[in-house]
């Protein structure tokens, strides 16, 4: 096989295992923290400001510094993981 092909499988099982811990995670339906290797942490839940919606909230070591938008718990936990959050 090409170097290419083994590097499409391997992307390709990444995301499969992504995928499948972001369904783990949000199968508990709660809130999940998470944390990064650079020091800064995530919280993937509801979002309050709009019901139905989920957001990932980032923060640093002074506080909010952002977030996403996303239809599900799970597609939210995935995004995180995709940026290198991981569950705490």
């Amino acid at each position: 096989m090409s170097k290419l092909t083994d590097l499409m499988k391997e992307i390709k099982a990444k995301a499969a295992e992504r995928k499948s811990l972001a369904k783990n995670l949000a199968s508990k339906n709660k809130s999940i923290r998470m944390h990064h290797e650079n020091g800064h942490k995530a919280l993937v839940g509801p979002d309050m400001s709009k019901p139905g919606k989920y957001r990932v909230t980032r923060f640093d070591e002074r506080g909010a510094m952002g977030h996403t938008e996303h239809d599900s718990l799970e597609d939210a936990a995935d995004e995180a993981l995709k940026n290198g959050f991981k569950p705490k």
